[in-house]
């Protein structure tokens, strides 16, 4: 007994060596690394242009695409006739009908515009919406990155980053921007980040609905109107509107310039037939005008005229107040989705789904914040009749020359002929109802504003601003002063006494290549400057 029991023992040990020397040599790791490697495959497009009508998974019936005619949508027409190639539209994600990525209710279309920089998202809602007025989607990144650096009135440059995620409003031809049966959609605009291919970034999209009792967006400009957006970064869109904006797109945008310039809120001295030439010169008569540099972003699609109706939107003057009977979060009927690759992002193991647009998105950025140079010495500009004449005098403020440089992206480079980019200096007298907006306590003293280019209770902006004022009395005394003669006396001031309420518009005037248009796009965006006191060397 003790004999077989010893045996079995024996064989029991160099069973179990055997079974880990196996075990051991098992290739454990390289399989695994191979595993993930096949994981990872590219999300698959279809011929969004050619073909009208898919199969949800899940679902009894073929779907045609919103932009084909009998499609289940409220979605306005300038998005619905705007979604070729030749636009500049590439799809992104498609979830509707690769058959790997079926999945019941989440029916998201997804493409990037290449020439404006916006991620248009479509989604198919099979399921009754719920009761909220107004359904926000919240587009939320993983990382820090300065893609969502325009999410509200002022952009920021490349040297600063700015929120990882931003809300905004249903877009729908109705006056309720909530989720209705069928195709919906939304809008989101993103800044080019050079640095975006150097990391990994993520995005996820999520919904809810709000019964809102009201939305203001100050500066006459209309929610239920199918062309008005709302776009904020706040976590809390509903309680804290302070960064947020209202977008104003195609007929809307020409009703709201129209009615502006009617109103003389718009360059008010303008003489009614100069209103009349700019409403019916298009685009390139606001951008001659200055009509752009009124919002905080603008971009315009047209030359001398405009044929098309998605060629126009911006972003308003003012802020969005959300008032009357708010009720708590409503959740949404539809899906959320999450942890996407973000297109031109870095992957790790593990990624399984590379988005079909590869390349970074956003189409410009400036690399840092306009300077503006103010001379410390105010020059004398006209003779005076003697010691106890009176002399005019100016100090030189500018934009740094060089101080504004424009990163474009490449994708886009590669679809344009040539570019130029045009800054300008705009004096914010009232911002959103405050004269201190920009947080300094300075005095307008010597501001010279320049010429009114709009105004309505809580804004105040003007064109071509000055620093100049009069002296009764000449700093030195020059008996031989001809008084027919401009002079070039110095004043010293004191440094930073000017109020820091400039602001540089910056535009960028693409001219895509013949196979993407013929029509130049204008895009105007709105910094907050730094300053650079200097001594100057000579009179102006």
């Amino acid at each position: 007994m003790k004999t077989n029991l010893l045996l079995f023992s024996i064989v029991l040990f160099f069973f179990s060596c055997n079974t880990q020397e196996s075990l051991l040599d098992d290739p454990l790791e390289p399989e695994s690394t191979l595993r993930s490697s096949e994981s990872l495959r590219q999300n698959v497009s279809f011929d969004w242009e050619n073909i009208n009508k898919i199969s949800l998974f899940n679902f009894s019936q073929e779907v045609i695409l919103p932009w084909y005619n009998g499609a289940e949508a409220q979605i306005p027409y300038y998005i619905t006739s705007d979604y070729q190639k030749k636009n500049g539209w590439m799809m992104v994600y498609n979830f509707c009908t690769d058959p790997e990525e079926y999945q019941e209710g989440k029916y998201y279309l997804m493409f990037y515009n290449k020439l404006t920089g916006l991620l248009r998202v479509f989604y198919y809602l099979k399921e009754r919406p719920q009761a909220g007025s107004v359904t926000f989607w919240q587009v939320r990144l993983s990382e820090v990155s300065k893609l969502l650096n325009t999410a509200g009135h002022f952009t920021l440059p490349l040297t600063s980053s700015g929120a990882s995620e931003s809300y905004v409003t249903n877009i729908s031809s109705t006056e309720s921007k909530s989720l209705t049966l069928g195709w919906n959609c939304f809008d989101i605009e993103f800044t080019y980040d050079p640095d975006a291919s150097t990391k990994r970034q993520l995005f996820s999209i999520g919904l809810y609905d709000k019964n809102v009792g009201d939305i203001s967006l100050l500066g006459d400009v209309n929610l239920k109107s199918e062309g008005t957006i709302v776009s904020t970064s706040s976590s809390n869109p509903v309680t804290d509107i302070i960064n947020s904006a209202a977008t104003v797109v195609a007929d809307s945008a020409k009703s709201y310039v129209n009615n502006q310039l009617t109103a003389k809120k718009i360059l008010p001295s303008l003489a009614a037939s100069a209103v009349s030439a700019i409403v019916s010169g298009g685009v390139s008569a606001m951008i001659t005008s200055g009509v752009n540099l009124v919002f905080g972003s603008f971009l315009g699609i047209g030359g001398s005229s405009s044929k098309t109706v998605q060629d126009l939107s911006f972003k308003t003057t003012g802020s969005v107040n959300i008032s009357g009977s708010i009720t708590s979060v409503i959740p949404s009927a539809g899906k959320p989705i999450q942890n996407l690759l973000f297109p031109g992002s870095l992957t790790v193991t593990g990624d399984r789904l590379l988005p079909i647009y590869t390349s970074p998105l956003g189409v410009w950025n400036i690399e840092k914040s306009p300077i503006i140079i103010i001379d410390k010495v105010a020059w004398e500009h006209t003779g005076g009749n003697g010691y106890n004449g009176v002399y005019s005098y100016s100090q030189a403020m500018y934009i740094e020359s060089g101080s504004v440089k424009v990163e474009l992206n490449p994708e886009t480079q590669n679809m344009i002929n040539s570019y130029n980019v045009d800054s300008e200096i705009i004096y914010y007298e009232k911002f959103n109802g405050s004269t201190n907006w920009n947080s300094d306590s300075y005095s307008e003293f010597g501001i010279d504003k320049g010429v009114l280019l709009y105004k309505d209770d809580s804004n105040v902006f003007y064109r071509y601003p000055k620093i100049s004022y009069t002296s009764g009395a000449a700093p030195t005394y020059k008996p031989s002063m001809d008084p027919t003669v401009i002079t070039c006396e110095a004043h010293s001031i004191t440094t930073g006494r000017v109020k820091h309420n400039f602001v540089v518009k910056v535009t960028l005037t693409l001219y895509p290549k013949p196979e993407y248009g013929t029509q130049p796009i204008t895009l105007t965006r709105s910094y907050i400057p730094q300053y650079k006191i200097i001594q100057g060397q000579s009179c102006l």
